[in-house]
């Protein structure tokens, strides 16, 4: 009844166009039927229905009994599932990372908010002591005036005792000085000699006047470098000399002045272009891009403001840099692209929020912005031409703005690069080396301003080490420049004073304007004249000398004793002050003592113990070590101030990152210090909530899911690989039933395959489930990182090495060992069928191949009834079998060996073969299908004849030629 299926098959269609797909679903229509009507539970028999086997020459026994005698499960499904569990176990640990990420980046909030809070208490502490400082050294200034007043009150008292003792002496004296000066005067010689002693004493002051004058006017001279006084001549000649000294330092001032007033603005200029460099490179250490600060400056307050990163807004000149190969067109590029280098990218997202910002705010300087929609790729733009502006650029690769900036470049800057002035002025738009450029419409410009290859002004890339290198050598000569300036100006500085000194003095010399008012001489011989008479009156009374000697004593003790009265009077205005002085100090020392209380004040002392011994600590110096410990105090302050301030702004700089690290996490959260609560309250929820949570799962998904996942996958191939093994040996029981010649049978034997990547492939599985016994996060991660690079990352990146590894059949190595039947002893092993014959390769590929499908189908294992064999023709199985080319290469007694061989093992057989091997195999075949096709090619038919009638047709042809 099977054949008369098949034959229905062929029956259906006499004529089938060469149509493959026609013809297919024929079959599959078909193939669908025969499983329905004959109950097939498995998808060997419609496999082997659709499988043509060609049997050709064996090369490779391995391959061949693996590929057509043994059948493996495709692991594909359980790859899968292995992958998706360690896909899962992948999100959980992302988790822990992540975690772990941002415990990282919060960890110093901890560290320095421990910081803030030691420095918040020791400034409150030294404030505290600044405050208590005066009342301190007024409690120590306080004991010491007490002591002082009382010394004060006992030097006043000895003072005006002595006062008063002077004042009964003078009184005495005074009177004793009236009455010899009254018998002096009743003497006429006395009285001459009073009048002389009078001009005298005039002449001699006028004397000293004269000659204090002349030496002041001799040192003025000699600084001056002007002619002494001798004479009346020489004082005249030099007033001359004088007043042309004036002139001369008059007109040196103007000339010093002048040049000195130039170098002052050449300084401030280098100045103020040193801050600028100073700051340029303070601000270009700290990123990449070469954008001048003022720039940056502007763009940061805007950041600031709408809550944005740099890269929400660049500069274009940060995602535009001349290429590497083309640096000998840098200068002239950085020059035409200047201005638009420096203009900011706008998304449309944030186009809103930038104009509001604009609109409303001083920005202090100039700001061009453009506002860039999203601009998808163009799949037809031609590659840039590297003869123009825009193929000399490199645009960084950018998600937002890469296509809508290069868009831009070939719109607007398609200058052409132009190496010689010929072919620039040829060009419509061009640009030369030198930086002259042509816009288009007749304009040209060129801007020497500046150098062409100044880099310091150079604006385009995302790399400055180049330009901090040319900022450094501009500042280092700016520096030399203005030190050599400082010193032009300190030497007309110096030039200055000595000039404005030298007319200082000469406003002093000339002051004398007669020579009278230094001829001390002609006084001098005034005054010898006076004397000479008054020595002569006075050698004339005896009397007058003895009264004039007790005058002059008396004088003399009144002098003394004035003297003494004066400096008593000067004492107790001295002690009296200070006693007033002390008084105030004491009130205000009291006043003082009331702003603390004594514990503050001791422990003040006992704080500040060690500092307080390096001070004096009396009255004169007290207002000083007060004054000494309260900078102290303050440099303490201001130092922890900065401390603070510091920590405050690294704080903020850490919610900063973390915020915009975790933009999901930190939505409502600000970026100043006064939201530092809440990271540290996210940070205690992450170490102690969420990290500890994620870890958990992640060992519960490792050890409940992946590992036994692995263990079983393992377990799979494994099982697969015995029952491989078995199948090997159930073949062998078919083959051994098979008479291969008279005398012997063929046997398959498989061992252990050497093949590194399958053993490398085993090695991964068992290292992969490692020592479940270990459980610290670090065995997990190891084992975690393991699978993922021995297995999950090679299932993914290799379909070869998958089906290499996970095929179990490429886990054994193949051969034949054909033996004799009545001992076992091997005759020959064969690993390929090189050095048979034709028919030997067939015979052997048949055999087994036979011996295969009879395994597949289940025809030699025993059944109910114990019957072990083929299966009687009545079962209604399916054992369909296709040869093509048959027995083409094969003798006459090959073929029928093969025969035979189906026959026994009661196979349905389609045999596709030339007709002049028919009368080989005639016999055991029932109908035969001839197909020809039309000499187009394009027309087939088949005809269908009986074995009887083709055998009948072929006797009645013989007899005919004979």
């Amino acid at each position: 009844e099977n054949l008369a299926e098949c034959r229905e098959i062929s029956q259906l269609k006499r004529v089938l166009k060469a149509n493959d797909v026609e013809i297919f679903d024929n079959f599959s229509r078909y193939t669908q039927q025969f499983r329905k009507r004959f109950g097939l539970a498995s998808e060997k028999a419609l496999d082997l229905f659709n499988q043509t086997v060609s049997i050709k020459q064996i090369d490779g026994l391995n391959n061949f009994v693996r590929d057509h005698m043994l059948e493996t499960v495709d692991m594909r499904e359980k790859i899968d599932g292995l992958v998706g569990s360690y896909e899962n176990l992948t999100i959980s640990h992302n988790s822990i990372q992540k975690a772990r990420e941002q415990l990282e980046v919060l960890m110093p909030l901890t560290k320095e908010s421990a910081k803030l809070q030691k420095i918040e208490r020791e400034l409150s502490v030294l404030e505290r002591s600044i405050a208590v400082t005066p009342a301190f050294f007024a409690a120590q200034k306080l004991t010491r005036l007490q002591t002082r007043l009382q010394q004060i009150q006992e030097d006043l008292a000895r003072s005006t005792n002595q006062k008063d003792s002077c004042d009964r002496t003078l009184t005495t004296l005074r009177q004793q000085a009236k009455e010899l000066e009254f018998a002096i005067q009743n003497d006429s010689v006395g009285q001459q000699l009073q009048a002389l002693k009078q001009q005298i004493e005039q002449v001699q002051k006028e004397i000293d006047q004269k000659r204090h004058s002349a030496q002041q006017y001799d040192r003025l001279a000699k600084q001056l470098d002007l002619a002494s006084h001798s004479n009346r001549d020489d004082f005249y000649a030099g007033r001359e000399q004088g007043n042309a000294l004036a002139q001369e330092i008059e007109a040196a001032l103007a000339a010093i002045t002048a040049q000195r007033d130039e170098l002052k603005l050449t300084q401030a200029r280098l100045k103020q272009e040193r801050d600028q460099l100073e700051a340029e490179l303070v601000s270009l250490r700290s990123r990449k891009s070469q954008i001048p600060k003022q720039n940056l400056d502007i763009r940061d307050r805007l950041l600031q403001s709408l809550n944005l990163a740099d890269s929400d807004l660049p500069f274009t000149g940060e995602l535009l840099q001349v290429r590497l190969e083309e640096k000998a067109w840098e200068g002239a590029i950085e020059r035409l692209l200047r201005s638009f280098g420096l203009c900011l990218l706008v998304p449309e997202a944030h186009y809103r929020a930038v104009n509001a910002y604009v609109n409303k705010t001083d920005l202090r300087g100039r700001l061009v912005y453009y506002k860039v929609t999203a601009t998808a790729p163009n799949p037809t733009q031609r590659s840039l031409d590297p003869s123009q502006i825009p193929g000399k650029v490199q645009v960084k690769q950018d998600d937002v703005f890469f296509e809508w900036l290069r868009s831009r470049l070939t719109q607007q800057f398609n200058y052409v690069c132009c190496d010689d002035i010929e072919q620039f002025q040829r060009e419509k738009r061009a640009i030369t080396k030198a930086g002259l450029i042509k816009h288009g419409q007749g304009r040209h410009e060129k801007d020497d301003s500046f150098r062409l290859n100044q880099r310091s002004r150079y604006i385009l890339g995302w790399d400055n080490a180049d330009k901090i290198k040319a900022l450094e050598a501009d500042l280092k000569a700016v520096t030399q420049q203005l030190a050599k300036i400082d010193k032009e100006i300190d030497g007309l500085e110096q030039a200055r004073s000595h000039r404005e000194q030298q007319r200082s003095w000469l406003q002093d010399f000339m002051r004398f304007a007669d020579f009278a008012e230094i001829d001390w001489e002609s006084g001098e011989r005034d005054q010898q004249v006076l004397v000479k008479q008054k020595q002569k009156l006075e050698a004339s009374s005896n009397k007058l000398k003895q009264l004039e000697a007790q005058l002059e004593t008396t004088q003399s003790e009144i002098v003394k004793i004035s003297v003494s009265r004066d400096l008593a009077l000067q004492a107790i205005g001295t002690f009296e002050s200070y006693q007033q002085d002390n008084l105030k100090a004491q009130t205000q020392c009291e006043r003082l003592l009331k702003a603390a209380a004594s514990d503050e004040l001791s422990a003040f002392e006992k704080s500040h113990a060690k500092k307080l011994k390096t001070y004096e600590l009396t009255l004169e110096t007290i207002a000083e070590d007060e004054s000494a410990m309260k900078d102290s105090l303050q440099a303490q302050l201001r130092s922890r101030e900065q401390k603070r301030d510091t920590i405050k702004n690294e704080i903020v700089r850490c919610l900063i990152r973390f915020k915009e690290a975790y933009r999901e996490e930190t939505l409502e959260f600000g970026s100043s210090y006064e939201d530092l609560p809440d990271y540290l309250k996210l940070q205690q929820q992450i170490a102690k909530d969420d990290l500890p949570k994620h870890e958990k799962r992640f060992k519960q998904l490792m050890n409940e899911k992946v590992i036994i996942a692995i263990s079983m996958f393992k377990s799979d191939l494994e099982k697969q690989e015995e029952e491989i093994e078995l199948a090997i040996h159930d073949l062998n029981e078919s083959l051994r039933q098979i008479a291969y010649t008279d005398a012997t049978y063929i046997e398959l034997c498989c061992a252990k395959t050497k093949h590194r990547e399958i053993r490398d492939f085993k090695e991964s599985l068992r290292s992969c489930l490692g020592d479940v016994a270990r459980q610290s996060p670090e065995d997990q991660e190891e084992r975690f990182q393991r699978i993922r690079t021995q297995l999950i990352e090679r299932f993914k990146a290799s379909d070869r090495w998958t089906k290499l590894v996970t095929d179990v059949r490429n886990w054994l190595d193949f051969s034949v060992s054909e033996r004799y039947r009545e001992d076992d002893v091997e005759k020959e092993h064969h690993t390929d069928s090189s050095g048979k014959s034709g028919g030997q390769k067939v015979k052997l590929a048949y055999t087994i191949l036979a011996s295969a499908i009879a395994y597949q189908f289940g025809l030699t294992q025993t059944d109910a009834n114990g019957f072990n064999g083929a299966y009687p023709i009545e079962d209604r199985s399916f054992r369909f079998v296709v040869i093509d080319e048959a027995f083409s290469r094969s003798d006459d007694s090959n073929a029928r060996y093969a025969m035979e061989l189906f026959k026994n093992l009661n196979l349905q057989l389609l045999v596709i073969t030339p007709k002049d091997k028919i009368n080989v195999i005639e016999s055991y075949i029932d109908t035969l299908h001839f197909v020809s096709n039309s000499p187009a090619g394009d027309y087939s038919k088949v005809m269908s004849v009986s074995i009887e009638a083709f055998q009948q047709k072929h006797r009645k042809s013989t007899a005919l030629e004979s």
